[in-house]
């Protein structure tokens, strides 16, 4: 992944804050600039970026195009550590059974370069429900 000077992380981190502003959800920001919202109904431990996640999820781009999703479909296990690091960065803030939702600016995702349907420098909207590690 490229990194992006501290101007133009900033600009995009500002550009996924203005976004979070227009969302019903009230999101916290790491020091990283990961945007998110948790609900955990769970007690219990939360995933390391070591473990494998059960997950269902739900990514989108800003305009609301879907880029991909398990949503009514089968859950994916994932190896956490192979994630786009906002996944690293906030797959771990839920417990099991927990559910958040993750605006990703492109230093945590997928950067400068496109995948798929994900153009380069996208912010990325993530829906995500831990079922279990």
């Amino acid at each position: 992944m490229p990194e992006y000077s501290e101007e133009s992380k900033a600009r995009l981190i500002g550009s996924a804050e203005d976004f979070a502003k227009k969302h019903p959800l009230n999101f916290e920001k790491s020091e990283s600039g990961l945007l998110y919202h948790i609900k955990n109904p769970d007690k219990g431990k939360s995933p390391t970026v070591a473990d494998t996640v059960l997950v269902h999820y739900k990514g989108m781009l800003t305009n609301g195009e879907v880029i991909d999703k398990t949503m009514g479909g089968p859950p994916v296990s994932i190896a956490l550590n192979e994630a786009i690091d906002g996944w690293k960065e906030g797959i771990p803030m839920l417990r099991r059974k927990g559910r958040g939702t993750f605006i990703i600016p492109p230093h945590l995702g997928y950067g400068d370069k496109r995948v798929g349907k994900i153009p380069n420098d996208a912010i990325l909207v993530f829906e995500i429900y831990l079922i279990d590690f």
